[in-house]
């Protein structure tokens, strides 16, 4: 008799460890979230099948850089009974992105399917719900902070005079780029104005690398939304004038959303430098 109950509580142990390895396998699922032209927070986090969760962090979050973690099979088992609870699968596909918004991108695949879903407007909806339950799950949200207003990064001193000294000179994407990843925290008063000037610098008489603007926002996205805010009406107008023509007139076949973007940028940046008057 102990035996018989031995076999049959072996056997639903197997099986219940066979339903929770046949739901949890071929399964993988990425939030990125891309800031907007203000302090939206920028980061991305994979949850894999075996609960691995990657974290890394941007550009406006509490913890910046790469962290792991791991998460329960119930707590992965969760994401995927919402994922299938909400039809996730038949959700339509939305490309439209508001240049002043951030935009949230989610990747799941499970079981040989693939599905991608974007919200770039920041409109209330499933999309942003299933992002904010994936912070929480994943354990991401304390890394992240406020995903509406993350903590403010204080800049040290040491580094705010590096910044200010080298924020107007710079000349090259890889340069601006650099300066990016190191100070994006000081970014403001006149280390912003610095800013500014190089990337109108850039864009004026640089514009043969507008390539290299790409590649850099393919490793960090929130790169090109830093270079889109300091196309701003501290220019100069005629510089503003001259981006804007050029993102229209000489645009590389490739990059036409980019050029859209800019030339967008610079109509909005002359149109506030015109109030001014």
């Amino acid at each position: 008799m102990h035996l018989a109950s031995f076999l049959l509580l072996s056997l639903l142990t197997l099986q219940s460890a066979a339903q929770t390895s046949n739901l949890t396998d071929d399964f993988s699922l990425t939030l990125e979230r891309i800031g907007c032209l203000g302090t939206c927070p920028d980061y991305i986090v994979t949850v894999l099948a075996n609960g691995s969760v990657e974290y890394d962090g941007r550009a406006y979050v509490r913890v910046q850089g790469i962290r792991k973690r791991t998460i329960s099979t119930s707590a992965v088992q969760e994401l995927i009974q919402k994922l299938r609870n909400e039809h996730f699968f038949d959700w339509e596909e939305n490309k439209k992105v508001c240049l002043d918004f951030p935009e949230v991108l989610i990747t799941v695949n499970l079981k040989g399917q693939r599905k991608q879903v974007l919200e770039g407007c920041n409109s209330p909806g499933r999309v942003l719900g299933l992002a904010d339950e994936i912070d929480r799950i994943s354990g991401a949200k304390g890394w992240v902070g406020n995903a509406t207003h993350p903590e403010s990064k204080e800049c040290p001193i040491p580094a705010e005079k590096r910044a200010l000294t080298e924020a107007d000179t710079l000349r090259s994407w890889d340069a601006l780029y650099a300066s990016y990843t190191l100070y994006l925290n000081c970014d403001d008063g006149a280390i912003a104005e610095g800013y500014s000037e190089s990337a109108a610098r850039i864009l004026v008489d640089h514009w043969s690398t507008l390539d290299q603007l790409t590649v850099l926002t393919k490793k960090n996205p929130g790169f090109f939304r830093f270079t889109l805010r300091h196309i701003d009406a501290t220019n100069e107008e005629k510089d503003l004038q001259r981006i804007q023509t050029t993102a229209k007139t000489q645009c590389p076949s490739a990059l036409h959303d980019i050029c859209d973007a800019i030339a967008k940028r610079a109509a909005s940046a002359l149109k506030e430098a015109h109030s001014f008057r």
